[in-house]
């Protein structure tokens, strides 16, 4: 049986800084030197959104890794991130519409979901929180294909969070 997918990714991203330091993340935004993010997996969460011919339904995983190094003075310049997913871990809640998911995704041969940062375009930012436009290479069972989103960005508890859709 052939299923036809439209798929809406959905983003939910929690970075810390990858070195240990007091010094909170909102006084280094103006730092010319440059800055190091991880993925928090526990606080973070990818999913998609699907329609189909018979039923929309969506997924989500927190089985997320990946960076952020930037320059937050020449963020537009300088931002290189790559986000991946494990394919296997998303969940829809029905664990038979699980297994064809899987299936359909071939995860057992395609072990990665990848988004890799090629531009940023800030449209609009104060202290703590911004609009950036994003565009990147979304890499699925190895079809690469250039995608933007727009994305909330906001400095809370040292932390930065990303959330996005396309």
């Amino acid at each position: 049986m052939y299923r036809k997918y439209f798929f809406f990714l959905c983003v939910a991203l929690v970075l810390s800084r990858l070195s240990y330091c007091e010094e909170p993340v909102v006084s280094i935004l103006s730092s010319s030197e440059l800055v190091i993010f991880r993925i928090i997996p526990e606080e973070s969460s990818a999913g998609f959104k699907a329609q189909s011919t018979l039923h929309d339904f969506s997924g989500v995983t927190n089985a997320i890794d990946g960076y952020l190094k930037v320059i937050p003075a020449d963020l537009e310049n300088s931002a290189v991130s790559i986000v991946t997913v494990d394919p296997s871990k998303l969940t829809t809640g029905i664990k038979a519409r699980d297994r064809w998911m899987r299936h359909d995704l071939e995860v057992t041969e395609y072990k990665e979901i990848s988004f890799t940062l090629k531009n940023v375009k800030v449209r609009a930012a104060d202290n703590q929180k911004g609009k950036l436009d994003i565009t990147g290479t979304l890499d699925l069972n190895c079809v690469k294909k250039d995608i933007t989103s727009t994305v909330d960005v906001e400095i809370k508890d040292n932390r930065i969070i990303i959330n996005g859709e396309t």
